[in-house]
């Protein structure tokens, strides 16, 4: 009996024994999956990595601002004091007076790489703009800024810059506007010879249709971007954003074409202090002829008695703009 016993303590021992080595051969197991377990990576948004590096920058509130708009598409790489692109100026000022989109547009609109010196940016600013001189919201009181006019801008004067525009322009709705009445006219009524007036021969190619978006190229000579972007119903008045461009961002833009170009032959003439433009179209377009005259308010176009060579008012008819002329050729 006493042996019975005892082989049966035996085996409790061992049973009690085997338990607790799998009870603590659980725990280490435990232990150790926890101990190995990586933590998830933490991740900083562009605005923080920005603010890290240069939260004392003088055009950091301007950068970060042009950010939110969408103006400055990849903040992590933007320096501020590296020299900026001609092309990357253009399309932050066009994003901002126009739509943060229209640089992507045809895959890009500008691509020219060289510097952007102040005074021609001032320059291009002004005529765009349709200022009468320049302003001095643009000049005074600019940290930073280069005082040589051949200087090339920064990316943070950029930046400021373009906030500038935006504070002054944009936000207290002073957009750039044309406001322009257009009539059909027969060349053999003009009132005056065009033998003896300056001929300024255009090759009009749109590169975009909504939004219109344009070059010109004047006596093979001149060469300019505009895009616009109709303000009424009838087509009276317009936002027209105009400006100079390089003959090798002329040829780079006509490679995006839509349509036909537009060959036509402009004179100016003067007449009761009115300045009138006439357009004689060539090639495909031959035989159409327009006058155009702008104005300073939608008041003075609406008071505007028509000459008596002038024919038939088409600024409402849209089978008349230069764009649908281009697609579409001479109206039925």
């Amino acid at each position: 009996m006493k042996k019975t016993v005892a082989v049966l303590l035996a085996l409790m021992l061992l049973i009690c024994l085997a338990a607790c080595s799998g009870r603590q051969g659980g725990e280490v197991e435990t232990t150790s999956a926890v101990t190995t377990t990586e933590q998830p990576e933490t991740t900083s948004s562009p605005e923080t990595l920005f603010e890290l590096s240069y939260w004392d920058h003088w055009a950091y509130p301007a950068i970060i601002e042009l950010y939110g708009r969408g103006l400055i598409k990849n903040l992590a790489a933007f320096d501020p004091d590296v020299d900026a692109k001609r092309c990357d100026f253009i399309n932050m000022f066009l994003g901002a007076v126009v739509s943060p989109d229209l640089a992507g547009i045809k895959g890009g609109l500008f691509d020219s790489a060289e510097a952007m010196p102040f005074d021609s940016a001032v320059e291009m600013i002004t005529s765009a703009l349709k200022l009468k001189e320049t302003p001095s919201w643009l000049t005074n009181n600019f940290v930073g800024l280069p005082s040589v006019g051949n200087s090339g801008l920064t990316n943070a004067e950029c930046a400021v810059i373009t906030m500038r525009i935006i504070e002054n322009i944009v936000e207290e709705g002073n957009d750039p506007l044309e406001i322009e009445r257009k009539f059909l006219i027969n060349r053999r009524d003009l009132p005056f010879d065009t033998a003896t007036a300056t001929p300024y021969n255009f090759v009009q190619t749109y590169i975009n249709i909504s939004p219109e978006v344009r070059v010109r190229a004047i006596n093979d000579s001149e060469f300019w971007f505009a895009v616009k972007l109709p303000k009424d119903e009838i087509g009276l008045s317009r936002q027209e954003v105009q400006f100079t461009i390089t003959a090798e961002e002329y040829s780079s833009l006509m490679e995006k074409k839509e349509g036909s170009s537009i060959i036509k032959t402009r004179y100016y003439v003067t007449l009761n202090g009115i300045k009138v433009a006439i357009d004689i179209y060539r090639e495909a377009l031959a035989g159409l002829s327009v006058a155009e005259i702008q104005f300073e308010s939608v008041e003075k176009a609406n008071d505007f008695k028509p000459y008596n060579w002038f024919g038939k008012d088409v600024t409402s008819d849209k089978r008349y703009k230069n764009a649908s002329l281009a697609m579409d050729g001479l109206p039925e």
